[in-house]
């Protein structure tokens, strides 16, 4: 009897994924609803601070407009946050290997039954968790966050935009500094 239920499960999670796998959103994801995710995930897993919900919702700007990017999910990054399957893949086998509270705690947020890389793909909360949690092996990142050491809103923007350009989407990258300081303003404030 379980496994008939795992299997219509798996089943199911397979049809979604045909279902959606080429869609984009067709307009941006709605502030206070992602605003919310954010911060509901970040408290579910633990890594909840302001400083890492304020480069989270950066990085989704920054990304992928928010969700709207025509390409998503149709190349190697995928998700709102544009994470590499390679990356994903590290972080569980190099990071969350080797610690087993954390690992739980991402699990409260994925879907039973569901391959990994069809979440990073549909479910926004393991998405978020997968972001944090790979800003967060840059130990210092979340730490080093510290918001009443700028002097200016504008002064803050642009750490946040270093610290998603250098630890996030690399030197290698096609994201830049400029580009998430423009995207968390047309977005965020």
């Amino acid at each position: 009897m379980n496994g008939k239920f795992l299997l219509r499960k798996s089943s199911l999670a397979i049809v979604c994924f045909f279902l959606f796998s080429s869609l984009a959103y067709a307009k941006p994801l709605d502030k206070a609803h992602l605003s919310n995710e954010i911060t509901y995930t970040l408290k579910e897993v633990g890594l909840y601070s302001k400083d890492m919900h304020n480069l989270l919702m950066g990085t989704a700007a920054a990304e992928t407009d928010f969700g709207q990017c025509p390409t998503m999910n149709r190349g190697p990054d995928l998700g709102v946050f544009q994470i590499e399957k390679s990356t994903h893949d590290d972080i569980w086998e190099n990071w969350l290997s080797a610690k087993p509270v954390l690992t739980k705690k991402l699990k409260s947020v994925m879907w039973p039954a569901v391959p990994k890389v069809v979440q990073l793909k549909f479910n926004m909360r393991y998405q978020i968790a997968m972001a944090a949690i790979h800003y967060d092996r840059a130990h210092y990142v979340t730490k080093c966050l510290d918001r009443k050491k700028f002097t200016s809103k504008s002064d803050y923007i642009w750490w946040l935009a270093y610290v998603h350009k250098r630890y996030y989407n690399s030197f290698k990258g096609k994201s830049t500094t400029l580009r998430y300081y423009q995207k968390y303003h047309e977005y965020i404030i």
